[in-house]
């Protein structure tokens, strides 16, 4: 991961990582607001996008946002090798408006992102998971607001290179979101019917 973040030139950087489309439930508007608030106060942040859709969209929010392409890259990637690229983040990002769509949701990228080591910036809206993340320290969970400042200043001191974080993500998902680990619980209450 190291490796991997010196040669891209973003060792120094605070590098947040969205994986996913450019539906409108994704709060794509909201997650580059705050990238964009976050950059002002912290310029030395970075957002890696990774998505297989809608490359336009996302350039139209990042322009709308004045983001500067020195602090991105939109890259498209096979199945096989997300991990390898969302391994060098700090956090990744989950954020989600008040939809009820969103409150039973359990989106593949929570687990995608823990089992790569990266620890989720999220809103409460996603109820399944919402708890999960603040009680077994898997990242921050923030409302949506105008007004970041507080946050911001938490989130970068708190998981700015912070390896253990990452370990403890990356562990937490290998025990407790991987179905092969949990197969034999399933079939035992299976075979209890």
């Amino acid at each position: 991961m190291l490796k991997k973040r010196r040669e891209l030139g973003l060792e120094d950087k605070f590098v947040f990582v969205y994986t996913g489309n450019a539906r409108y439930y994704q709060f794509l508007d909201g997650s580059i607001k705050f990238f964009n608030r976050f950059r002002e106060k912290y310029p030395d942040s970075f957002l890696i996008i990774i998505s297989e859709f809608e490359i336009r969209e996302f350039t139209v929010l990042l322009e709308k946002y004045n983001i500067p392409e020195t602090g991105y890259f939109i890259v498209s990637l096979p199945q096989n090798k997300i991990s390898e690229l969302q391994q060098i983040a700090d956090m990744g990002l989950l954020l989600r408006e008040d939809y009820p769509l969103n409150h039973n949701s359990f989106p593949t990228k929570f687990a995608e992102y823990l089992a790569s080591g990266v620890p989720v910036l999220m809103t409460p809206y996603i109820h399944s998971i919402s708890p999960m993340v603040i009680s077994n320290n898997l990242g921050e969970v923030i409302d949506i607001k105008d007004d970041y400042s507080e946050d911001i200043e938490l989130i970068y001191k708190k998981y700015k290179n912070n390896l253990s974080c990452k370990k403890h993500c990356c562990q937490f998902a290998q025990k407790e979101l991987m179905w092969q680990n949990k197969a034999k619980l399933f079939f035992k209450i299976i075979d209890g019917i």
